[in-house]
This record gives C-alpha cells, sequence and structure tokens, in this order.
C-alpha cells in the first residue's frame, strides 16, 4: 500500500505450474516497475481493464480485459502503467519446462516453442502470432481457482487439476485455426480476421462506441 493506492499479489506453487494473481486498486497515475533476474514461462491474462506494460526492451503492449498470451522471456525488467482511480485485475500461470514437454506431444506448436527455449533466446518469445482473447469455460475455470484457494476447504490438488486444465485449453486455443469466411485469399487475412476477433469483442463488452480501437489502434496491435 501507499500514495498511488493498493497492490495485493498473491503467489500458490503447486506441482506442475505456479500461479500469480495480482489485484491493484490505484488512486492516481502509476508506474509499477520489477526486475526479475531469472527466465520466466507464463500465460498471462487481464481479468479487469486494459493494462499497458512492457516486458525489458519490446515495445508496449496493450492488454485489453479478457485477453492472452503464453510468453517466455530469459530476463525480466518489467514496466507496468496505471491510470488515475482504476482497478485492475491480472492471473498468470507459470508452467514448468517438465510438464511442457510432457504434453507437447499433443501440441506440435509447442514442440516449436520450446527449442527456441533450448536454443538459449535472448528476447522474449510468444506462443501466439497475436494475443486472443480467453472463452467463457477458460474464465470459469479461473474463477473457479479463485474462489477454491478463497474457500477454507481449499486443497493444492484440486487447484493443480484445475490450473493444469487451464493451460492446456490455452493450447487449445492457441491451436484452433481461424475460419476463412472470405471468397479471394489476402496476404493480411490472419491480420483482418484478428481485427475481427477484436472487434467483436469490444462490441460485445463496451457500450459505447468511444470505447472501441480507432483503425490505427487496430492496424497497430496486429502489426499492419
Amino acid at each position: 500500500a501507499g500514495d498511488y493506492g493498493l497492490m495485493h499479489f498473491q503467489e500458490l506453487k503447486l506441482q506442475n505450474l505456479t500461479i500469480w494473481f495480482s489485484h491493484y486498486q490505484m488512486q492516481q497515475a502509476s508506474v509499477i516497475r520489477s526486475r526479475i533476474d531469472q527466465p520466466l514461462l507464463e500465460g498471462h491474462i487481464t481479468l479487469k481493464n486494459r493494462m499497458t506494460q512492457s516486458l525489458g526492451k519490446s515495445t508496449n503492449t496493450i492488454l485489453e480485459k479478457g485477453e492472452f498470451n503464453i510468453t517466455y522471456t530469459p530476463f525480466t525488467e518489467n514496466k507496468a502503467y496505471f491510470h488515475n482511480n482504476g482497478e485492475y485485475i491480472t492471473f498468470d500461470i507459470r508452467p514448468t519446462i517438465p510438464f511442457l514437454e510432457k504434453v507437447s506431444v499433443d501440441f506440435p506448436l509447442l514442440v516449436a516453442f520450446l527449442e527456441k527455449i533450448h536454443k538459449g533466446v535472448n528476447q522474449s518469445v510468444s506462443l501466439l502470432k497475436y494475443r486472443s482473447f480467453i472463452g467463457t469455460d477458460m474464465e470459469i475455470l479461473v474463477r473457479k481457482i479463485i474462489q477454491h484457494q478463497t474457500s477454507p476447504d481449499a486443497t493444492q490438488s484440486y487447484t493443480e487439476v484445475l490450473a493444469m486444465e487451464l493451460f492446456l485449453l490455452f493450447l487449445l486455443r492457441s491451436q484452433k485455426p481461424l475460419s476463412r469466411e472470405f471468397k479471394f485469399y489476402n496476404r493480411y487475412i490472419d491480420e483482418v480476421l484478428h481485427i475481427r476477433d477484436i472487434l467483436k469483442h469490444q462490441a460485445e463488452t463496451y457500450d459505447f462506441e468511444d470505447l472501441y480501437d480507432t483503425e490505427i489502434q487496430l492496424a497497430d496491435k496486429v502489426g499492419l
């Protein structure tokens, strides 16, 4: 707690995964910096409000509510930007390398991802080409994990099962191909379809059109 507001952080170490849960209530605009001198592999979800963060020397990333990605970074110097009078909730799930190697049999995309990690990359690597939105099934699991951990009857074994299921849903979602409904092929079709997903999510989430991304913001998000 401080003049900036309140930050609540919880860590839960399980057998195959570690969970980080963060809740920020900011009274004034702030920047929080963190330094982690070890490799970091995480599936990151922003549960409430957009949050700007930078991993090391990478460009700033806007994480919309309900977006997720799976990222590996060998060394982390993180900056998170918060608006005043804002509330932010993030949920990170960090699998062990042996667990990933075990499940990579079913996920070819994960095999290539692990090869980059084993080669010793010197910058952050994302499993997904783009950030993606969590589905209802994933959101239910996140809430189940949080509710179970706050229960007096909480057990690590049940939390482990829920967390493993959540991460496997991450992987299943990452290999699900985008539907191609356009008649003519375009070299940027994947980017255009991702923009469609973003707009669909914003249309279902926001009540006012001025909260939607501009064309420039949409183009920046998908690298156009």
